[in-house]
């Protein structure tokens, strides 16, 4: 069963006890979070207001977590760009570096028009795993970091180093976009199909008088949150590459600043980001769920 992508009117993202609230806030201003702190001499700080409450599971789910930052910046690529970066970068990234082609939606999108995707030439830096990878385009830079997760407390400051490089060697005069993405599976074998509005707020559901039942489905919502945010969630029923079903969560937080913004308070927006990621993955889940993750 599929829907199609659609959008929705903009949405409070109101959470339960122990979380913070987002109220309304410009798009186009990166400000300060009370949540995390972070600079050069003192590393990650791992305090968070009394208002917010971070649940860390023994076993999470979360099989990918991206951070993809979009710049204003050159006109041309820079083909030596890439080896620069690894330069700087150092033995965090041992691995053998890899070219990707990535297809992605256009910048600007024409309402009533159909419109190609555009191809992208990026080269990933991989750590020896292969787990921890950083991304390198034109007027783009990602960081990656696949299952095991790591844990924000080594993720975040991964995605600053990286930064902190590409503004010196790219020089970015500012921001057009970020986006945070993380990617949730849970087994089938764990969690049934007919057992899953047990564990989920969210469901495909067929029509009540519909003599039929579901084998897979894939759900896809484009939201705005009442901050400017964009949120994409996708909730699906798909099959691994071992072959074993699994549940999909997929969340994807961004937000854009239309004139472009100065690369000062990334790391606070990034912040910002990750804590709304974090609402929407518990208000997603129910109690029977986070008993899985801290089996």
């Amino acid at each position: 069963m599929l829907h199609e992508p659609y959008r929705c009117e903009p949405v409070e993202l109101s959470l339960a006890a122990g979380m913070v609230t987002h109220r309304g806030r410009s798009r186009n201003r990166l400000r300060s979070a009370a949540v995390t702190q972070f600079s050069p001499e003192n590393g990650y700080d791992a305090r968070v207001s009394e208002a917010v409450t971070r649940r860390v599971y023994r076993q999470p789910p979360i099989v990918e977590a991206v951070c993809e930052l979009r710049f204003v910046g050159s006109d041309e690529p820079d083909p030596t760009l890439a080896g620069r970066i690894l330069d700087r970068l150092g033995d965090a990234y041992s691995g053998r570096p890899k070219e990707q082609r990535v297809l992605r939606a256009p910048d600007k999108v024409v309402p009533g028009t159909i419109q190609e995707l555009v191809q992208e030439s990026r080269v990933q830096f991989l750590d020896v795993t292969g787990r921890r990878i950083a991304s390198v385009g034109h007027n783009v830079l990602s960081v990656s970091d696949l299952k095991p997760y790591s844990g924000w407390e080594s993720f975040r400051p991964r995605i600053e180093a990286a930064i902190v490089v590409y503004e010196s060697l790219a020089k970015p005069t500012a921001v057009s976009r970020i986006g945070l993405r993380y990617i949730n599976v849970m087994s089938d074998s764990i969690v049934r199909l007919a057992e899953a509005q047990e564990y989920f707020t969210i469901s495909a559901q067929l029509p009540p008088n519909l003599d039929a039942a579901v084998r897979g489905f894939t759900s896809r919502m484009e939201t705005e949150l009442v901050n400017g945010d964009a949120l994409m969630l996708t909730f699906a029923n798909a099959v691994q590459s071992d072959g074993e079903k699994a549940f999909v969560l997929d969340i994807d937080i961004s937000r854009s600043f239309e004139s472009g913004e100065p690369l000062v308070g990334v790391m606070s927006c990034i912040d910002e980001l990750r804590l709304a990621e974090r609402a929407v993955f518990e208000q997603c889940i129910t109690d029977k769920t986070r008993e899985l993750f801290d089996r």
